[in-house]
């Protein structure tokens, strides 16, 4: 099974590093959303905007929502949470200067540019509080929500105040949420000393991709599996040797599982059912394409195979 890296045994000041930059993060997760409807209005008359025009760019973070997300995951597969949430970070700071600088020609593209870095951060950012922080996701993700919230709130409120007390100006009224956002893109930074710990596979594939007729040539896993008295036996190794990882350890199992402990249905008792399983094969899948592992498939073959002439000589065979 997949080893995470988890925040046990962590120093309190990469803790504290950790909360600031999800706080800071799911801060800008909606200001370039909401701080736009309060000053449709200026925008229609200083940029000569249709009711139809507005209504699109009210509609455009929606549309890059649904498009950009079904990507997020392939990104996190192929970069990693906190490389891909550092990136779409930049992006949406970059979206947010655009559309200030220029928003005559750039209040379209800099809106979807900065949607589409928002909508990687909405698929990835919880996914790796639950595997930074597994012990306190919940506390995390509470606090990275308020700070979603609060960020939402404010943009909405500000906007107005912002654009009449700069004279009417579009630019600074748009440009001005680029500020928090490369804050965040700041605050993000120590975190890209953290990886997941990825999957263990034989000292014989780390060196790379090896001659076929040389080596381990593929590889294989089995997602933790607890039939009949195996599971009493893992709960009482568990409550003695890590009493408190025991409710978070279980939870997990049951999410891979159906809700249960075990699940011995065909086709799913091997590698199991649900987004954490599902994660688990394809990073297992990567580490393979990067070791040169699976690419030729060896077929089973009971061409070899001779059945005994006389009955008694089958331990002949051993």
């Amino acid at each position: 099974m997949a080893k995470y890296q988890a925040a046990n045994g962590r120093r309190p000041y990469e803790i504290t590093l950790l909360i600031v930059a999800v706080a800071a993060a799911g801060f800008n997760l909606r200001t370039a959303i909401t701080s736009l409807p309060p000053i449709f209005p200026d925008l229609q008359t200083q940029l000569h905007l249709s009711s139809a025009t507005l209504s699109l760019l009210a509609a455009t973070p929606v549309i890059c929502f649904g498009v950009v997300s079904a990507f997020a995951a392939w990104l996190n597969r192929r970069y990693g949470e906190e490389a891909n949430l550092l990136v779409a970070l930049v992006l949406l700071t970059a979206g947010l200067l655009l559309r200030g600088a220029a928003p005559g020609i750039m209040l379209f593209p800099g809106t979807a540019l900065a949607a589409s870095a928002i909508a990687v951060l909405n698929v990835l950012l919880s996914s790796m509080v639950k595997r930074r922080w597994p012990e306190r996701a919940g506390l995390l993700i509470g606090i990275y929500l308020t700070a979603l919230s609060v960020g939402a709130i404010l943009s909405s409120l500000l906007s107005v105040p912002l654009y009449r007390s700069s004279g009417g100006s579009v630019r600074l009224a748009l440009g001005v949420w680029a500020v928090p956002a490369a804050l965040a893109a700041v605050l993000w930074l120590p975190q890209l000393r953290y990886r997941t710990a990825g999957v263990r596979l034989p000292a014989s594939a780390s060196a790379g991709p090896l001659p076929v007729t040389a080596g381990v040539k593929e590889a294989g896993y089995v997602l933790l599996r607890l039939p009949l008295e195996v599971r009493d036996l893992f709960r009482e190794w568990l409550m003695a040797n890590y009493p408190d990882r025991y409710r978070h350890v279980f939870t997990l199992i049951r999410d891979m599982r159906g809700g249960r402990d075990y699940d011995s249905q065909w086709g799913a008792r091997m590698k199991g059912t649900g987004p954490m399983a599902w994660m688990i094969g394809r990073r297992f899948e990567i580490a393979c394409e990067k070791l040169g592992l699976n690419k030729r498939r060896s077929k089973l073959t009971t061409d070899h195979f001779a059945k005994p002439k006389r009955s008694g000589q089958q331990l002949s065979l051993f």
